[in-house]
C-alpha cells in the first residue's frame, strides 16, 4: 500500500519562506512548480498565511507540489 500524497502548497511553505522547514522536516520531497486551474480566489489571512476559495470567475494560482506520506503531512498541516 503506497502511503505518498501530493501536496499543492502556497504562501509560507512554499521554497524560501518561513514555513518551508515544516516540510524538510518530514523529509517532503518538492515535485515541481505548478499553477491551479483559473477557478481560484486568494485572500490573505492576518497578511500572513493564503486562503484559496473556488470561484468560477477566479484566476489560476502559483503553488508549489511535494510528495510526502500521509502521515507527514498531517504533522506539515497541523
Amino acid at each position: 500500500m503506497n502511503d505518498k500524497v501530493f501536496l499543492a502548497v502556497n504562501g509560507t511553505l512554499m521554497r524560501g519562506l518561513e514555513l518551508e522547514n515544516n516540510l524538510k522536516e518530514v523529509g517532503a520531497s518538492f515535485i515541481k512548480e505548478s499553477q491551479t486551474e483559473k477557478a481560484y480566489r486568494l485572500y490573505s489571512i492576518n497578511d500572513r498565511y493564503p486562503a484559496m476559495v473556488k470561484d468560477d470567475n477566479g484566476a489560476s494560482i502559483d503553488v508549489e507540489v511535494y510528495e510526502l506520506s500521509k502521515e507527514d503531512m498531517k504533522i506539515v498541516l497541523s
